[in-house]
């Protein structure tokens, strides 16, 4: 495993889209009682900015809610164009 020689430190924290989005604590409260204050930690960081740092890896619910409705929008819009092309050459 790579390890980066500089200690970074940050009191930067975003919860959401996947854990809970809701304005509910007790989430939130979970997530934050699996990192003590002054627990060492593995984090995934940008090799190019290791300040760019995650502590939790991965495509979380939110990104699926977004990449499905996405997906229907692409194909309304082709559906859309066909219908539209279709029934000018008839």
């Amino acid at each position: 495993m790579k390890t980066f020689p500089i200690l970074f430190a940050s009191t930067f924290v975003v919860i959401g889209l996947g854990i809970a989005d809701t304005s509910s604590p007790e989430p939130h409260e979970r997530v934050i009682e699996r990192y003590p204050r002054g627990r060492a930690v593995t984090v995934a960081y940008g090799p190019q900015d290791p300040s760019d740092a995650v502590l939790e890896r991965g495509a979380f619910g939110g990104a699926y809610v977004l990449l499905v409705f996405g997906l229907f929008m692409i194909g309304f819009a082709g559906l859309m164009l066909y219908n539209i092309l279709t029934s000018q050459w008839s």
